[in-house]
């Protein structure tokens, strides 16, 4: 069979499916044709980028195709960098081009199609499949008329086989593999608008399952890795009453990194906070494991979602204020620490708007409770403000944008930007920064791994390459850097002027005496002795150049 993989990228509560992240789920449809007699040569992957760069000549390619597979959806939009979601219109628009063609949808978006777009069935009629939750399940009941019983099972032989799949991908090699420890949320009581909760199809995955798809995509090259696919990495393999199961836990990292000991990231991505609070000491252990074996620059979502009493009742939210702040100490406490000048692991706090029983002083509550915590010194990632998304029956409050927005300007100016200023201080060096797109004399780009900073380059740089650059600046969501060692005799006027302290005037005073030939003949053009230890980071001054 000829078949076209169509990944349309999903974002869920708990996975990250946009570039440069790679799903799991598209990997296990990948694995799941390949265990079923389907050659490689017979599988073209092509990411929804792709496909809009050259649509006519991609549809045409689908019409040669047996089975058309699209796999699509968010639940929980954001802005992306590096990729754009398939919109159901455009589904649509490839479905009705391929009127003699067999087309699957799975993911996400089938979900939404049935709760939330009234009219998204006119415009997806020519779609024959309609997939089940687990889309790779329902490729491998249409190949094979078997139904999928042991789901664990399964996804072991796809997860091992999809890992080729990576190598096709664009942003191979510098691509986050996202890995998936358990499906569907584990409390009893789930949050009313999330749409984990509508995921009936629940398993979880043995640490060596894990281990050897992590190998497998070792093998074709692969070097980083985020444990983002879960509702809380703390529940892996729970014991009683939720409590974290450590030696899960050091099997799973420990085992990762002794088959890919030389991995760049080994990240993760949510956490409940009550579970810290609730075993504080299990919790403590469990993330001295996860830091004895992570990479820097780790970050663990907190869905705090809101800190108005009258708001986590009425949506059966988990976390409390309390709760919360305690598990930003105990995480601030035991991965505060830093490893080139990076945090190791610190957590993040998730907040939305728009929830069942919110009121004008519920943005008064979280602004506060994030004030106190700025106030006690402790460090957080980073803070995600959202508005909520319709799912299923529940119904989204209506949101003032222009108070949301002087509000969310609020936090950006009096605690972002303080939060950023510690966390990356000044004069940081930031590794393996990929250049994503270039902007006139600004180039920007991101780290691979959980929820990396947006870093702005002033100068010019190839897209998709790494790079290292040093911090000067901070924005109230990213910073400005310059690029590591700049030639002292050809860095630009732009570049001089945009360290704080310098400005245009001093920075055309040093251009114009150039050409240095030691450091001794620039320091005395300098301002300040900070300014020089900055600059002492960022230039060549070892040679003219």
């Amino acid at each position: 069979m000829r078949i076209f993989l169509l990944d349309g990228y999903i974002d869920e509560p708990s996975c990250l499916g946009v570039p440069p992240y790679l799903a799991p789920q598209v990997r296990y449809i990948y694995g799941a044709l390949r265990a079923n007699g389907c050659a490689t040569s017979d599988i073209i992957y092509c990411t929804a980028d792709a496909w809009r760069r050259d649509a006519d000549a991609k549809i045409e390619s689908m019409k040669q195709a047996d089975l058309v597979i699209i796999y699509a959806g968010t639940t929980v939009p954001g802005h992306y960098l590096s990729g754009k979601p398939l919109s159901i219109t455009e589904i649509g628009r490839i479905a009705l081009s391929l009127p003699s063609t067999t087309v699957m949808l799975g993911g996400p978006l089938v979900q939404s199609i049935s709760d939330r777009v009234k009219h998204a069935h006119s415009l997806v009629e020519n779609i024959n499949i309609f997939c089940g939750e687990v889309t790779a399940a329902s490729v491998h009941e249409y190949l094979t008329g078997a139904k999928t019983t042991d789901y664990a099972s399964a996804i072991r032989e796809w997860a091992i086989l999809g890992a080729e799949l990576t190598i096709h991908h664009p942003n191979y090699p510098y691509l986050m593999c996202e890995i998936e420890t358990f499906r569907g949320c584990p409390r009893p009581i789930n949050c009313d608008f999330c749409s984990e909760r509508f995921k009936q199809i629940k398993y979880t995955r043995p640490p060596q399952d894990i281990i050897s798809e992590v190998q497998a995509l070792g093998e074709y090259g692969n070097k980083f890795f985020r444990l983002g696919c879960q509702t809380n990495i703390l529940s892996y393999g729970a014991l009683y009453g939720h409590k974290p199961n450590n030696r899960w836990l050091e099997m799973l990292y420990s085992g990762i990194r002794e088959v890919v000991p030389h991995l760049e990231v080994l990240h993760m991505d949510n956490i409940n906070p009550a579970t810290i609070a609730r075993f504080p000491e299990e919790s403590r252990q469990a993330l001295k494991i996860i830091t004895d074996y992570n990479t820097a620059g780790d970050t663990a979502a907190y869905g705090l979602e809101s800190a108005d009493p009258a708001v986590i009742a009425a949506n059966h939210i988990d976390c409390t204020p309390d709760s919360v702040r305690q598990a930003i100490r105990i995480m601030n406490e035991v991965g505060g620490y830093r490893v080139n000048n990076i945090p190791k692991l610190l957590p993040g706090l998730n907040f939305l708007h728009g929830l069942k029983g919110e009121t004008n002083r519920t943005k008064d509550l979280n602004y506060q409770f994030l004030r106190e915590i700025v106030d006690e010194g402790l460090l957080l990632r980073r803070i995600n403000i959202r508005q909520v998304i319709e799912t299923g029956d529940y119904k989204a409050g209506k949101v003032n944008k222009y108070y949301l927005q002087r509000y969310k300007d609020q936090i950006n100016q009096e605690i972002n930007l303080p939060l950023l200023r510690k966390v990356f201080p000044s004069g940081t060096l930031l590794t393996q920064i990929i250049a994503e797109q270039q902007d006139q004399n600004l180039v920007w780009g991101r780290q691979l791994g959980t929820y990396p900073i947006l870093v702005g380059i002033i100068g010019q740089a190839p897209l998709a390459k790494p790079l290292n650059a040093v911090i000067i600046d901070h924005g109230f969501r990213s910073l400005t850097a310059l690029p590591q060692n700049l030639a002292i005799n050809r860095i630009s006027v732009d570049q001089l002027a945009a360290i704080p302290g310098i400005g245009r005037k001093s920075a055309s005073t040093i251009i114009l005496n150039r050409p240095y030939r030691q450091w001794s003949e620039l320091e005395p053009l300098l301002p300040t002795s900070a300014i020089t230890d900055l600059l002492h980071q960022i230039v060549d001054y070892t040679q003219s150049k």
